[in-house]
């Protein structure tokens, strides 16, 4: 399902996969913010996987885009092991304009596929470098 929203251009797919789901109550408070992806890659993929599939699972709650992706980078896919994952992600995102208010909040980190968790913990750090509160992950696949 991934490979296809992904690599076979199916945005419908995101919104169907989560028909129905929702996040429990406890977490609606929280902030979604999809990890962002280079603007070319967005470019010429025409959407951001981890923003569709947050918007699904958030109908009820604030999704904004509070990280930037900074910096080009391999996609982690090709990347073999987890170091080298952790080095190519490095200093790969920094704080959007949108994400400028999240200091002091709970953020729930969006991403289509688990592997490693570099992905998500460089996105952490910057997030927790700006004063957000506290950070959890929610992928759709591990």
């Amino acid at each position: 399902m991934v490979e296809a929203i992904k690599f076979g251009f199916n945005r419908d797919l995101a919104a169907e996969v989560l028909v129905g789901w929702e996040l429990p109550k406890k977490l609606r408070k929280t902030i979604l913010v999809p990890v962002p992806l280079h603007r070319w890659r967005e470019n010429w993929r025409g959407f951001n996987q981890a923003e569709l599939i947050g918007k699904q699972m958030g109908k009820k709650m604030a999704l904004v885009r509070g990280l930037a992706r900074t910096k080009a980078t391999n996609q982690q896919a090709r990347t073999v092991t987890r170091g080298m994952r952790a080095e190519n992600i490095k200093g790969a995102f920094g704080l959007a304009r949108e994400g400028e208010g999240l200091s002091g909040k709970r953020v729930i980190l969006v991403d289509d596929v688990f592997t490693s968790g570099a992905t998500l913990r460089e996105c952490a750090g910057t997030l927790k470098k700006a004063g957000v509160k506290q950070v959890w992950g929610l992928v759709l696949a591990r």
